[in-house]
């Protein structure tokens, strides 16, 4: 098999994915919030709500962009949700009141939801078997080098024209994306041995994986994952200058958490090659557990590095744990309707969390966070290490356990 041939696919996706719609609340809200409180005279408050507008969006819109990837070919859905998400951004960049951003970032997170991962991941999962965990772990780098790749090209331009000017750039970077990543998938597939072909037929579809409990188990864990991780890090910030850390530490944090991040993702994706996926999410679990219970020691050592880097690999894994799980327990049937739903209970999870953290930096200190963070991770480890996979009805030949 052309290796290289077999990682054009993910390597488009990646790109992608890279100005897609997850980038919007990773990346390029960031550069926005400051200017669009000046702008407006609002506090930070009604600026997150906007951040908070899109998320909730977006986690409606999952399931419903799974079940167009599932019915629809895929590329069509990117390309339509990429021209969509484009225009969303482009509009916001007009917006002449506050209630008009919030409308438009919540059409963002609705109409952009088809550049998600679950649409890249639905075709690879049906293309690829041998290599499928490093074909994911590929195209789900995308998101982290958004991280890297992105900020030197939107921060100058917020700087220097405004957060108006930002989002239009994201909007052509997000239409040109869309297009790479489009024509990616629709390319011919990688050549696959009649043992391993599978079909859009086969596997269980979504109200049978409702049924199961490896569905429900999974989706707890992964939403307990979504708060602890999200939890920490949302407060990060501010315990770092409650410690006197200063900005220097931030940057910092950031730097290892976007290396480790890319590195989760390669190295959980292709691990799950050669090792049960619930091994690999487990251990992704308990490495943002132990990063959590390093802040503790923020104060005294201050491995910020070693933070970032624990969390980040947490932060990567997972998103390849949860697609792989989902495509070797359920197949490829309903793969995109059954990767959204979790998708969107990870996302609650993701949006509860720094909530809860805050309640609890308020009344106990930033030590309950860690302390609550890192026992909720353990627990998630534990549900994925429970995961025990049963092979989807196949047509040809069943599929190796997870």
């Amino acid at each position: 098999m052309n290796r290289i041939r077999d990682l054009l696919l993910p390597a488009t996706a990646a790109i992608g994915l890279c100005c897609g719609v997850s980038i919007l609340c990773l990346t390029l809200f960031t550069y926005l919030a400051a200017p669009i409180a000046a702008e407006f005279s609002i506090g930070k408050a009604q600026v997150s709500g906007m951040l908070t507008a899109h998320l909730v969006a977006l986690m409606f819109a999952l399931p419903l962009a799974g079940a167009l990837a599932d019915r629809f070919r895929p590329l069509h859905v990117v390309m339509v949700s990429g021209a969509a998400f484009a225009a969303t951004l482009w509009l916001a960049s007009l917006a002449s009141s506050p209630t008009a951003l919030y409308c438009a970032f919540a059409a963002a997170g609705l109409f952009g939801a088809g550049t998600a991962p679950i649409t890249y991941a639905r075709v690879i999962v049906a293309r690829y078997h041998a290599r499928r965990g490093l074909a994911l772990g590929v195209a789900f780098t995308g998101i982290g080098l958004a991280a890297i790749v992105l900020p030197p090209i939107i921060a100058p331009i917020a700087a220097a024209d405004g957060w108006r000017a930002a989002l239009r750039a994201m909007a052509l970077l997000a239409i040109a994306a869309a297009l790479i990543g489009g024509m990616g998938l629709g390319g011919s597939a990688p050549r696959v041995s009649a043992a391993f072909a599978q079909t859009d037929d086969d596997g269980i579809d979504l109200a049978a994986a409702l049924r199961t409990k490896f569905f429900w188990i999974m989706a707890g864990a992964f939403l307990l994952l979504g708060a602890a991780l999200l939890g920490v890090v949302a407060h990060l910030a501010a315990a770092f200058g409650a410690f006197g850390l200063g900005t220097d530490a931030t940057v910092r944090f950031q730097l290892f958490f976007g290396i480790a991040t890319i590195v989760g993702r390669l190295l959980g994706g292709a691990s799950m090659d050669w090792l049960p996926a619930r091994q690999v999410g487990a251990i992704a679990a308990l490495c943002g557990a132990a990063g959590a219970l390093a802040t503790g020691t923020l104060q005294a050592a201050a491995p910020v590095a070693l933070i970032g880097f624990l969390l980040g690999f947490c932060s990567g894994a997972e998103s390849d744990v949860v697609s792989y799980l989902v495509s070797r327990r359920f197949g490829p049937k309903h793969f995109a309707r059954i990767y959204g739903i979790q998708g969107s209970l990870f996302m609650l999870g993701a949006a509860l969390g720094p909530i809860l953290a805050a309640v609890l930096a308020e009344r106990l200190g930033y030590a309950a966070i860690w302390l609550a963070a890192s026992a909720a991770l353990i627990v998630s480890a534990a549900g994925i290490a429970l995961l025990r996979n049963q092979a989807p009805e196949r047509t040809a030949s069943t599929a190796r356990a997870a």
